[in-house]
């Protein structure tokens, strides 16, 4: 896996695809070692935990003490990635504030128990929009086109829009740019699969040594909503598209050795 690691040592690590599997290979510097950590936890990582502290980067949210403490939107927190999200953001050692928005109550009193953040269902009449008070100075965002025009107006100025993905579709209609111009707003779109394996292996060497020592300070953590074997694969996917699980459904392989 890694010139600094040895056989038998136990890996959490970053793939290209086919990581649905009993077995798979990886770029060396895409993997880290898990020390405290099982392999069901180690499973949670990465894919969260990446892509949510390269958002929070991209985002302009910083999780040293040197940061400047940011007002800080987040949706679909209560997805494995909202998730990983939130605790990023409180386990800094500077005062971000976090506004977090889901469809699920129970979600939302787990964000808040997680992080403290104050939460919002974007089921509440009228929406999250007329929910929340103030302008944001970062904005992290999977739900795409149906948020696109409430994102851009909670926007304050100099504010960052982060889109992660487009759950409500790609086509935005009859929006002005305007808008974003008076804010001077800067938008970016971001996905990790595409991205180079040097790009890769450096962003998880990056986060791992920032991320590490909370893990084991118990400042983070991996929430698992269950585990399932391989053989019921067709009911781990029917409980996701349900969108009842809080966390990740992790599938899990025996093997004779």
């Amino acid at each position: 896996v890694s010139t600094q690691s040895t056989g038998g040592d136990r890996v959490a690590a970053l793939v290209a695809t086919g990581a649905y599997a009993e077995f798979c290979v990886c770029d060396a510097g895409c993997a880290v070692k898990l020390t405290d950590m099982s392999f069901v936890e180690g499973a949670c990582l990465m894919e969260s935990f990446l892509t949510a502290f390269l958002a929070l980067e991209q985002a302009g949210v910083g999780l040293v003490d040197t940061a400047e403490p940011k007002r800080v939107l987040l949706h679909a927190a209560g997805s494995a990635l909202g998730l990983a999200m939130v605790q990023l953001i409180a386990s800094a050692p500077v005062a971000h504030t976090i506004v977090a928005t889901a469809g699920d109550d129970a979600k939302l009193a787990f964000v808040h128990k997680l992080s403290g953040a104050t939460t919002v269902n974007r089921n509440s009449e009228g929406g999250w929009r007329a929910n929340v008070e103030g302008e944001f100075d970062a904005i992290v965002d999977c739900v795409g086109a149906g948020y696109w025009q409430d994102n851009c107006a909670s926007l304050a100025r100099d504010g960052t829009l982060v889109c992660l993905g487009l759950l409500s579709g790609a086509i935005v209609e009859s929006f002005s740019l305007k808008v974003l111009l008076a804010k001077r707003a800067t938008v970016k779109f971001s996905l990790l699969s595409t991205r180079t394996p040097q790009f890769k292996a450096a962003l998880v060497q990056r986060m791992w040594t920032h991320a590490a020592p909370l893990f084991a300070a118990k400042k983070l953590a991996c929430v698992v909503h269950t585990e399932m074997p391989a053989a019921q694969v067709v009911e781990a996917h029917e409980l996701c598209e349900a969108n009842k699980n809080l966390g990740k459904i992790v599938m899990t392989w025996t093997h004779n050795n």
